[in-house]
């Protein structure tokens, strides 16, 4: 049996949404003369759909080089919409270029180099590691995602904010000293093992990855992602 073009491409377009998590399974995906129609079964799953994956429905008809979709429930039309109006939009922009990346992928310094200060928060945001941003001029903490858990810190993501890290690295200057001259030399370094003060007293060893970033708000900052850790035992 031959497969329409047109059903090709819509097959196509559920499968690019499958790849981004959206669930179409329950609407009736459709071409008309003027663009896609994602036909859904109630008002709350149109409006949920639009609502929640505007982006990628825009992003996945893009690909298929489809310029409008409509998404409504029966004649009550939710949202009528150009996909280039859409994906130039900041929230998009954003979500698209990112989100649909592994950590790995944009964690890296060729990547980071050209990286916005909204781009880096992003990038923040969305890694499954902790992540910290500290000045490389003063070692103050500037700032931090919600995977740095207590467990591994002692303190919260938000009291990290402004501790001066020369504190904590005052029982391991050596190893301070040669993290930074490697990221001053190279820009980065992997699996960099440490041991590191906490704040509550108790000392532990960090292994991380670190990458040098020359213009963080106007100053050269220091990003780790979290790899292994443990505590030290006591010495009496």
């Amino acid at each position: 049996m031959t497969v329409k073009p047109t059903e090709r491409v819509i097959q196509l377009f559920h499968h690019f949404c499958v790849e981004s998590s959206v669930d179409l399974s329950s609407c009736s995906v459709y071409f008309v003369s003027n663009g896609l129609v994602i036909d859904c079964q109630t008002t709350q799953q149109a409006l949920t759909i639009w609502g929640e994956n505007h982006c990628w429905l825009a992003y996945n008809a893009d690909r298929l080089a489809i310029s409008r979709i409509k998404v409504s429930c029966g004649d009550e039309v939710i949202a009528d919409f150009s996909t280039e109006k859409i994906l130039k939009t900041p929230e998009c922009q954003i979500k698209t270029r990112f989100e649909s990346m592994t950590p790995s992928s944009f964690l890296n310094q060729s990547f980071l180099e050209t990286a916005s200060y909204a781009d880096i928060l992003e990038i923040v945001r969305l890694a499954n590691n902790g992540i910290t941003i500290t000045g490389m001029l003063d070692d103050r903490c500037l700032h931090v995602n919600s995977q740095m858990n207590v467990q591994q810190t002692s303190i919260y993501p938000w009291q990290w904010i402004g501790i001066d890290f020369k504190l904590l690295w005052r029982d391991s200057w050596q190893q301070r000293e040669q993290l930074l001259d490697l990221l001053r030399r190279d820009g980065y370094v992997m699996d960099f093992t440490y041991d590191l003060r906490r704040p509550d007293g108790r000392m532990g060893r960090y292994t991380k990855d670190y990458y040098l970033i020359e213009d963080f708000l106007e100053t050269s900052v220091r990003l780790s992602v979290s790899k292994e850790w443990e505590l030290l035992p006591e010495v009496a």
